[in-house]
């Protein structure tokens, strides 16, 4: 179906619109979950190494968990919003954008199950699992959007480069500690950020022609 059976021109000037938030949305939550990290790094313990809560007493913990939980969903709707771009041709791109959404919005509700188990139960092995499914699936969706022509290299290749960094960076990093873990979160974070950026970039230069975005709508 082309764009110009499937949308009319108000529908897709809204659609860019609601992209150029989306990418707005996904430069804040990048953003700031970097300075999280760093804040993670930098923070003075207040409690014991090995503490569910460690760095922070618990009632920040859970104000940390939180934002976290926040910033988890605010990337599922960055990463849904790539369905809306030209990235999302194949059908397999369109299941590994679905599929690294849903498993962003898993790590959103870890991040409170993770308070209210306190020491009870460790749910790092699911943290990993989730960060996985969305390795796997913006690795996929990556693969097939990479050999699809779109008006920004950022947004063909960018995501490609963020699955894979989950099995190349994030996982050793955070195996290897606490302080190196939270570096390349924080660098994982950025990359986010960057998408973000693009997304929100690329819809206003396509405010007068919306379709130039929106061509696999």
């Amino acid at each position: 179906m082309t764009s110009t059976e499937a949308t009319s021109p108000s529908t897709s000037t809204r659609r860019v619109g609601a992209l150029g938030f989306i990418g707005a949305l996904g430069v804040g939550a990048g953003l700031l979950g970097a300075l999280h990290a760093v804040l993670l790094i930098t923070y003075l313990p207040a409690v014991a190494d090995g503490s569910y809560s460690f760095p922070f007493p618990p009632g920040a913990f859970l104000v940390s968990q939180g934002f976290l939980a926040a910033r988890d969903v605010a990337l599922a709707v960055l990463i849904a919003g790539l369905l809306w771009t030209p990235m999302a041709r194949s059908r397999v791109a369109r299941v590994g954008l679905a599929g690294g959404a849903v498993s962003m919005l898993l790590l959103a509700a870890l991040e409170i199950v993770s308070v209210a188990v306190d020491d009870t139960v460790d749910p790092g092995g699911w943290y990993g699992l989730a960060s996985f499914g969305v390795g796997v699936a913006l690795t996929m969706a990556g693969v097939s959007a990479a050999r699809t022509p779109a008006r920004s290299a950022t947004l063909r290749l960018l995501p490609l480069f963020i699955g894979l960094y989950v099995f190349a960076v994030l996982t050793p990093g955070i195996l290897a500690g606490f302080r190196a873990g939270q570096v390349v979160i924080a660098g994982w974070m950025l990359l986010f950020a960057r998408v973000g950026w693009a997304l929100l970039t690329t819809s206003r230069s396509s405010t007068r022609q919306p379709d130039q975005l929106l061509e696999a709508a």
